[in-house]
C-alpha cells in the first residue's frame, strides 16, 4: 500500500507567507510597548533627576509641542532620555528619536533597548534616507514630534560640530516647526569613550518654535536651513554658559 507522504507539491499553506517585517514595522508601537515605556520613563526621569539633577529651562515651551521636529546638539548617550523627559510623562509616546542604523538597529538588544527607552526610528546616516523621512511624516501627521541630532554623530571634545544637511532636507520637505533646544553637561556626564556615566550635573535649555515655511526645496536651501539652526545652537550654548557662569 502506498502512502502519498508529500514529496511532491508541498501543501500551500505551509507555503504563503507575510512579507518579514521590516526595520519600520519593528518600530511601531504597541499597547505593550507603550505600557513598558511608561514604567522605564519613570525610572529615566527619577534617575536624572537624583544622579545627574538635572534641570529645564523654559520647559513649558515643549509641553504644547506636536508635530514639531526637535533638534538638539549631540554629545552622549543621555541626549535622548534628557529630551523625552523634557515633555509630560503623559505625552511620552508622542515624542520619537531618529537613531542611527548602523550602531543602534545591528542587534535585537540594541534595537529593543532604543527603541523602548527612547522610542527610537532607525535612519540611515550614510545617505538620504527617504524611508525613514516618509515614516517620520506619518508619525508627524498623527501629532508625533521627531527628536534628530543634526551633527549625525555624538561630538568627541564636546563641542557643537556643523549640522548635516539632512535637517534642512526634513524641514524643508515637511514644513515642520523646529524646536531647538541645548543640552549642558552630558558630555561631562556621559562622553563617547566612557562605559558608563558619572554624577555630572546636566541643564537643558529650550528655545523657541522656529518656522521655514517658505523658500525652495533645494540642496542650497536645506544647507541654509542647517546653518540658521546651527547659528541658533551656537547662541544658546552661549546663553547657557553665561548663565551657569551667573549661578556658580
Amino acid at each position: 500500500m502506498e502512502h502519498d507522504l508529500g514529496v511532491g507539491t508541498p501543501p500551500t499553506e505551509y507555503w504563503e507567507f507575510e512579507s518579514p517585517p521590516n526595520d519600520f514595522d519593528l518600530v511601531r508601537n504597541t499597547f505593550i510597548s507603550n505600557a513598558v515605556r511608561f514604567f522605564l520613563n519613570i525610572v529615566i526621569r527619577v534617575y536624572l533627576s537624583v544622579y545627574h539633577r538635572i534641570e529645564y529651562h523654559g520647559r513649558a515651551r515643549a509641553h504644547g509641542v506636536r508635530g514639531a521636529i526637535i533638534i538638539a546638539n549631540h554629545a552622549s548617550h543621555l541626549d535622548a532620555p534628557v529630551l523625552v523627559s523634557a515633555f509630560p510623562l503623559s505625552r511620552r509616546n508622542s515624542v520619537r528619536s531618529l537613531a542611527a542604523k548602523d550602531y543602534f538597529f545591528t542587534s535585537a538588544f540594541r534595537r529593543m533597548a532604543s527603541f523602548l527607552l527612547a522610542n527610537s526610528i532607525p535612519i540611515d546616516r550614510g545617505r538620504v534616507d527617504s524611508a525613514s523621512f516618509r515614516f517620520c511624516a506619518d508619525e508627524m501627521q498623527q501629532g508625533m514630534n521627531i527628536i534628530m541630532f543634526p551633527e549625525g554623530t555624538r561630538t568627541a571634545d564636546g563641542a557643537v560640530k556643523p549640522f548635516k544637511p539632512g535637517i534642512g532636507m526634513l524641514v524643508c520637505t515637511l514644513r515642520a516647526p523646529v524646536l531647538p533646544i541645548y543640552i549642558q553637561g552630558a558630555y561631562e556626564g556621559f562622553p563617547r569613550d566612557r562605559m558608563l556615566p558619572s554624577p555630572k550635573k546636566v541643564r537643558v535649555f529650550i528655545g523657541e518654535m522656529m518656522r521655514f515655511d517658505t523658500g525652495p526645496n533645494t540642496a542650497d536651501h536645506w544647507r541654509e536651513i542647517a546653518g540658521c539652526l546651527h547659528a541658533t545652537l551656537l547662541e544658546m550654548e552661549k546663553r547657557a554658559k553665561e548663565a551657569s557662569v551667573a549661578t556658580v
